[in-house]
């Protein structure tokens, strides 16, 4: 196109002409992409890529504390099944969550066996802000998740210089083996949790 007809009426409407068309391409690699990862085996294969907890029968026995990382809930109960089986001596929220808390609670965690840290606002803030809790990147801690954040979690605490880490998701031992071998379909749910996950990771890597 010519630069000297660009703002002429045949220029606007050729450019506007391209616009419509990028944008009903774009639309349409966008829903034709979820659908594949809803209901094809790459939805799998994109949520494996996220994954990098440990197996139960292999974390440590001595770590000095499980720390939560703020988000699913389900990662305080991850931390109650470590804290109750002896492998860490206390319990760091690292998270101003009440919810969390309740399920702590509720399954008899000692209070004083609970330390909060509520001044996180994003993943990138946790290896920083549990410094205060006399923990340091030497200290052996075991990290618990949710498996489309734990690799990413994992490279931050990497990259914080900690060095003596585990993480850990039941929903990685439990859930995603199950559904892979029963071949149940990550659904339009589970595709929408797959592309935040990665949409995190490019706000990763553009902002933190």
């Amino acid at each position: 196109m010519n630069p000297n007809n660009l703002f002429s009426r045949n220029g606007l409407k050729k450019a506007l002409k391209w616009g419509v068309r990028i944008y009903v391409a774009g639309t349409l690699m966008f829903f034709a992409l979820f659908l594949a990862v809803a209901y094809t085996p790459l939805g799998y294969k994109l949520e494996a890529l996220q994954i990098e907890s440990t197996p139960f029968e292999e974390l440590w026995d001595d770590a000095e504390a499980v720390v939560i990382l703020g988000g699913d809930s389900q990662r305080a109960a991850d931390a109650v099944k470590v804290f109750n089986a002896g492998k860490a001596r206390r319990v760091i929220v690292s998270a101003d969550e009440r919810a969390m808390l309740d399920v702590l609670l509720g399954a008899k965690i000692p209070a004083e066996k609970i330390s909060v840290d509520p001044k996180p606002l994003r993943t990138i803030d946790h290896p920083r802000t549990i410094l205060e809790h006399g923990i340091t990147p030497e200290t052996k801690i075991i990290i618990t998740s949710t498996r489309l954040q734990e690799r990413r979690a994992a490279r931050l605490f990497r990259e914080a210089g900690y060095t003596n880490f585990q993480i850990y998701s039941q929903t990685h031992e439990v859930r995603f083996p199950e559904k892979v071998e029963k071949e149940i379909s990550e659904g339009p749910a589970g595709a929408l949790d797959i592309f935040y996950s990665y949409l995190a990771w490019l706000k990763y890597w553009l902002v933190d």
